[in-house]
């Protein structure tokens, strides 16, 4: 037995430029003879053929390619489960959908080279794709998903609108929900997979409150998204409302409905980032005793936010190449969300002094005679959608530190657009270190909880030439213009360096 039935074929198919043909003839002949419903065979058909061909391209140009897909078909009583597999991983599980369904959905598994592919594709208009003889990728209508998915420009809720917490049997609704309103461009691509949203649910790690009318139809959605060794660190994520339904202040219903929700959950703090092309939801955060504690400049690609002119708010900003994050952490009344006491060199302990103090965190300078250990010790983690890579220097140490330069040269050399370093508070040698950092075009971008705990961490960062639009950053309130202001010097600084 498969993951939903019998095996009905499984076949190695060369990875060439037949490999599509090759692949989609195999399905198509087995999906012939199952109970899969013919719309939802053809959806499932030219979205496998994509694949293939991109899968194909990127083998090819491969430093040690793997020349063989491995394809098997496996029967359901609703129609069939397509499973390819590449170097040993499956990559996605390709599902025809239940008879009247409206979509096929792919649920992604691994990533391909630098791709990822998640899929919720209507059937209708993938079918009058399928008369033109050759299909491609861009035929598919990706860019324009959200035009494809909604049932029009404007929607009107049907009686009351209900917010309230959910559960698993929601995950679908949820995913559907942000392919109409980004496509496939999400920063987050676990949001197209059901599966991914189910298993979070039902282990505790991602609670989700949504707002629907009476006739069910999915509105709004805010979650909270469990952190940390302790469990005790939230984020609200995933924060999304339907663009069709404008002017009610619905996001904001569901987001003080979440706040309100999360007084009751035991937690350290709550950790928000915010995008900075508008100011709406850190009003919302600021409203809630949020905090500002740092500013990611430019570490976000424009792909993966929602235009504002999509969501009726006007153009994105022209000078921007990329987005920032602004980050802010709440903890519950009477508590502090980190750990002291701290002890920080003035080189960043001045700087970040009113931030300090908006955690209620007293701070005084470390000794000059703070030494920097010789060895060291880092970890590194790639996010290849965003073009940009992250350091958590948990022990500063000389050999460390100039290991994570030269990884950075050679990042960005590669193509990678940002990188980020966090230290931690209580390191020794921490005025050493951001000295040797700070040598090589690194800048400060603020306060953070080191690996997600209480633990006070520095973060600094670092961008490839680009055009970054400080004007352009919305921050909010007279704190966020104080860190604005603090990362920009910085950043003027290291360009002069440079």
């Amino acid at each position: 037995m498969g993951p939903v039935g019998n095996l009905l074929g499984n076949l190695e198919v060369p990875l060439d430029n037949r490999a599509a043909d090759t692949v989609t003839h195999l399905v198509a002949a087995l999906g012939t003879r199952s109970n899969a419903d013919g719309r939802g065979l053809i959806a499932c058909l030219v979205s496998i053929e994509s694949l293939v061909q991109k899968l194909n391209l990127i083998q090819s140009s491969s430093v040690q390619p793997i020349p063989y897909l491995t394809v098997r078909v496996y029967d359901a009583s609703w129609g069939i489960c397509v499973l390819l597999i590449h170097r040993g991983i499956p990559l996605f599980e390709a599902f025809t959908p239940e008879i009247g369904d409206s979509f096929v959905f792919l649920s992604r598994q691994q990533e391909v080279g630098s791709k990822e592919f998640a899929f919720l594709l209507p059937s209708k208009e993938i079918e009058s794709d399928c008369k033109t003889s050759t299909t491609t990728w861009d035929q598919l209508g990706l860019e324009n998903a959200a035009l494809i998915a909604g049932t029009g420009p404007t929607y009107e809720p049907v009686g009351a609108i209900t917010i309230e917490p959910t559960g698993p049997e929601s995950a679908v609704a949820i995913s559907r929900l942000f392919y109409h309103v980004y496509g496939f461009s999400y920063v987050n691509s676990d949001v197209y997979d059901p599966n991914w949203l189910r298993s979070r649910m039902e282990s505790g790690d991602l609670r989700s409150y949504i707002a629907r009318d009476t006739q069910g139809v999915l509105l709004g959605h805010v979650g909270l998204l469990r952190h940390g060794k302790g469990k005790d660190i939230f984020e609200p994520c995933m924060g999304i409302t339907d663009p069709r339904v404008k002017s009610r202040g619905l996001f904001s219903s569901i987001f003080n409905f979440v706040m309100e929700q999360a007084e009751q959950i035991p937690m350290r703090m709550c950790v928000f980032d915010c995008v900075t092309n508008i100011d709406f939801s850190q009003r919302l955060i600021v409203k809630h005793a949020g905090v500002e504690t740092a500013l990611l400049v430019g570490c976000q690609t424009k792909s993966t936010q929602a235009r504002l002119a999509h969501l009726g708010l006007g153009p994105d900003p022209e000078a921007m190449e990329r987005y920032s994050l602004l980050m802010l952490v709440k903890a519950p009344p009477g508590h502090s969300a980190f750990q002291g006491p701290v002890r920080l060199p003035a080189s960043m302990g001045s700087p970040l002094d009113a931030i300090l103090g908006a955690l209620q965190l007293d701070w005084e300078p470390t000794s000059r005679c703070d030494v920097l250990s010789a060895g060291g010790s880092f970890e590194l983690s790639r996010d290849a959608r965003q073009a940009s890579f992250h350091f958590n220097l948990d022990l500063p140490g000389r050999d460390a530190l100039h290991s994570v330069i030269e990884r950075k040269r050679d990042l960005f050399r590669d193509g990678d657009r940002y990188c980020s370093v966090d230290l931690p508070a209580d390191a020794r040698g921490l005025g050493a270190a951001h000295d040797i950092l700070a040598g090589h075009g690194f800048f400060l971008a603020g306060l953070v909880p080191y690996r997600m705990t209480a633990r006070l961490g520095i973060r600094l960062q670092a961008l490839a030439p680009t055009q970054v639009g400080f004007p352009q950053i919305k921050v909010y309130s007279p704190l966020a213009q104080q860190l604005l202001t603090i990362v920009r010097k910085d950043y003027e600084r290291q360009e002069e360096v440079q």
